[in-house]
């Protein structure tokens, strides 16, 4: 882009590829006597009375191009011309920049040069600088007691050919005067001056520039014409690394990074990525000694500093042995001056300076985060082994796994501590998840604070599950709900830490024996723990608690049949205490797996517990003495029958009836009408001839007269029944030698056409199969194959 300045006007050009393609004339109240162009996207000019405006320039993608025959005259060059309006904009200057002279003062010298952030714009006693939309970029300002003759910019440096005849060599970032050069006598009035290559700059006529170190000044052409002559002297700068070590050496980093930003990459020197990475290091330390916190931040984070660096700027009570004294900064930094002053301990832990370090350390985190979680966290390691990273480019891919913990573990407890003092409340979120702290230094502050929830939760993140319990024992006074915390603990536990589980919940049942038998009968633990080990813990510290967790985990899972048993002896137990024999004998009746004779053996001496000594004989096989109990000792009839009925399966019913009848002839004769009715209801599994034995010879017909009947009939029916099946088998064997007889009859024709349905092949002399179902004829191995396919 061009921009010419006119009468009242200004023409710029737009090019691409070397060949221009647009053209703008911009109308202006008066004639600008200086231009600059910033970023392509704002034109500023200035007036004869130290009076700016700023034209907004459209890119091309929002300006309005039409085509057009070029014109003759010299102000148009291209095909295109941009027919959208540009907008004018006063540049507002602050009120001691824009005081007048008066009439008998200098003449008017406006001035203003396009850095590369912003715009240097001259008024009578200073020059102020301005962004892109005019508005101040900066608090300094250049002060001078008359505006410069000329000027240009040659990043970073700022060159100024001032009102007495020298030349100003200022830095852009600092508005630090590097150098001054006097001119020489016999030069001449100086024309102009402009950058060149390099960071060099072209002074026609004459013109001395000078670098912050040695600079080499010489006439390099010489011009001359009919009308005039003069010199253009092309000021070479130092080489960049003797200007790099003149900078640092003064504490300039500002400068110095600032001259590495301008250079072209690949005039580079091989080693300018490092050198440029320990410059950053160190602007980011003189921003931290400064008290801009958030400046130094960023810097830091942007050259991957090593965390041990940072944190050697803090005090012991946040960085801890990674502390460094002000004094040992300049040596740990690779800084070639000392520091005169440096940031006091009250600076160092205020909230901006805290806050600065904890955004630091978070983006550390945040990096650290996909490479250490994969590692186990549980035992802290030894952190010096960091100390032989480098201070700059400390990137993850050049750790091994002991460094990278190691850096996690100064990370984190660098962190907890910045929260410990900033932000108490982010303590507990941050225990409760996977971190690095160093365990040793973290517990004495939670400790003091009483943030015995906080502890809990970093030992729960570290796998220290032992000590954490024991907190919650110990310190239970400073829980809101520490049976309800300690519950939930060991519920999250697995059947690894059986052995902690069993020793904390033992405190936890005495205070609370209903809730704490969660611990044992949650639906994770019920599936996860040795129901074994449980059942016999819980037997020795209190039966009755163990008699539950047995009902509960018998419900969802099997158990080994000692635990059976175990729980039937809990239940005579309990039944001897005065409980009632109904869970009891439930249990006897469901279970089968308990040792009956353990069982039995465990009873008091008869005639203690008939009902239940009647179960436990039955289970035996031992019915005479289980149906003498049930009427003789209980006189239960109806017992006696279910009895029978229950144990059918194991023998025949009718075995059972009759020891039944023989058991009430002998010692209960008032229960054998009640027996007679049982005979009756079940005459059809009786063996009669038997049970005719057993009845009295005295008694009469009609008191057994119904059951006689009902089980004549139950043996005709059966008879019948019987005659029925033999006819029904008769009938089909005699169908099947019927079907058989009229498959042997049946012929296959076999030709030399004749194929196989399988293998589509003449069948020939081989030996052949045919399927009686359809008639289909077959090779026999085709129909063995065919037989396994369809079997398999």
């Amino acid at each position: 882009m061009l921009a010419v300045a006119c009468k009242r006007c200004v023409v710029l050009y737009r090019w691409v590829d070397g060949a221009f393609w647009d053209c703008k004339v911009h109308s202006l109240p008066r004639t600008p006597k200086t231009l600059a162009l910033f970023q392509g996207t704002s034109l500023f000019a200035g007036y004869a009375q130290y009076e700016y405006v700023r034209v907004a320039i459209r890119p091309a993608h929002a300006s309005s191009v039409a085509w057009r025959t070029p014109p003759s005259d010299a102000l148009t060059s291209g095909t295109w011309t941009d027919t959208a309006g540009w907008d004018t904009y006063a540049v507002p200057l602050p009120t001691s920049a824009a005081q007048e002279s008066n009439w008998w003062s200098r003449s008017w010298r406006p001035l203003v040069l396009a850095l590369e952030h912003d715009v240097l714009v001259s008024t009578m006693r200073q020059g102020v600088f301005v962004d892109a939309y005019g508005r101040p970029s900066r608090k300094d300002v250049l002060e001078w007691d008359a505006p410069p003759l000329h000027g240009t910019t040659a990043a970073p440096y700022l060159v100024l050919h001032e009102s007495d005849g020298t030349l100003g060599v200022y830095m852009q970032t600092t508005l630090r005067r590097a150098q001054s050069v006097k001119l020489p006598s016999e030069a001449g009035a100086v024309r102009f001056i402009a950058a060149g290559p390099q960071l060099g700059v072209v002074v026609c006529t004459s013109a001395c520039v000078a670098m912050p170190n040695e600079v080499t000044v010489g006439a390099k052409m010489i011009a001359s014409s009919s009308r005039s002559s003069g010199s253009l002297y092309a000021l070479e700068p130092s080489p960049v690394n003797d200007q790099l070590a003149a900078l640092t050496s003064s504490g300039n980093y500002h400068e110095a990074l600032a001259l590495l930003d301008a250079l072209d990459p690949a005039l580079w020197p091989h080693d300018i990525h490092n050198q440029r990475l320990h410059i950053q290091a160190l602007v980011g330390l003189a921003s931290f000694v400064n008290g801009k916190f958030d400046v130094a931040v960023d810097l830091f984070i942007d050259t991957h500093m090593n965390p041990t660096y940072v944190l050697a700027l803090y005090p012991e009570t946040i960085s801890g042995p990674h502390a460094q004294p002000p004094s040992s900064w300049a040596t740990l930094f690779d800084a070639q001056i000392p520091w005169d002053h440096a940031v006091d301990e009250t600076k160092r832990t205020s909230s901006e300076a805290l806050d600065a370090l904890a955004r630091y350390l978070s983006d550390c985190r945040r990096v650290l985060r996909p490479k250490t979680a994969h590692l186990k966290h549980t035992v802290c390691v030894d952190t010096h082994c960091i100390a032989d990273l480098p201070m700059c480019a400390c990137t993850l891919d050049k750790m091994n796994e002991k460094q990278l913990m190691a850096m996690a573990q100064v990370v984190d407890t660098a962190l907890f501590h910045v929260f410990l003092q900033t932000k108490p409340a982010l303590l507990g979120p941050m225990c409760r998840v996977d971190n690095w702290c160093d365990v040793e230094r973290v517990r004495p502050h939670l400790e003091q604070r009483h943030m015995f929830d906080a502890l809990v939760s970093l030992y729960r993140s570290k796998q220290m599950h032992a000590a954490a319990l024991e907190l919650l024992q110990s310190q239970r006074e400073y829980f809101v709900d520490p049976i309800k915390s300690t519950i939930d603990y060991l519920e999250a536990l697995g059947p690894e830490h059986l052995d902690l589980i069993l020793l904390h919940a033992h405190w936890v049942l005495d205070m609370d024996p209903e809730q704490g038998m969660c611990i044992f009968t949650s639906e994770s633990h019920l599936e996860s723990l040795p129901p074994e080990r449980i059942a016999h813990d819980l037997a020795s510290f209190r039966p009755p608690l163990c008699l539950t967790y047995l009902e509960c985990v018998m419900e969802v899972r099997r158990v080994d049949p000692s635990l059976h048993t175990l729980r039937a002896c809990l239940y005579l137990d309990a039944c001897r205490g005065g409980a009632s024999h109904a869970a009891l004998l439930e249990f006897l009746c469901k279970s089968t797996l308990y040792d009956v004779d353990a069982v039995l053996h465990r009873l008091p001496d008869e005639p203690a517990w008939p009902e239940v000594r009647a179960v436990l004989l039955g289970r035996l096989g031992r019915h005479d003495e289980a149906l003498r109990l049930y009427l003789v000792e209980l006189r239960d009839i109806a017992r006696a029958e279910a009895y029978c009925v229950t144990y059918a399966r194991d023998t025949e019913r009718g075995t059972l009836l009759s020891k039944l009848l023989r058991i009430a002839r002998t010692y209960s004769p008032q229960h054998l009408h009640h027996v007679y009715a049982i005979l009756t209801q079940h005459a059809q599994d009786l063996n009669l001839g038997e049970v005719l034995a057993l009845l009295p010879q005295n008694l009469p017909v009609q008191h057994v007269y119904g059951l006689l009947e009902r089980a004549l009939q139950a043996q005709t029916m059966e008879r019948s029944n019987v005659r029925v099946i033999r006819a029904l088998c008769e009938a089909q064997v005699s169908a099947l030698d019927q079907d058989l007889r009229a498959l042997q009859q049946r012929h296959v024709l076999v030709t030399e056409g004749r194929t196989c349905v399988r293998c589509h092949r003449r069948l020939g002399q081989a030996v052949l199969a045919v399927m009686p179902a359809t008639g289909a004829t077959m090779h026999y191995y085709c129909a063995m194959d065919d037989a396994r396919g369809k079997g398999g």
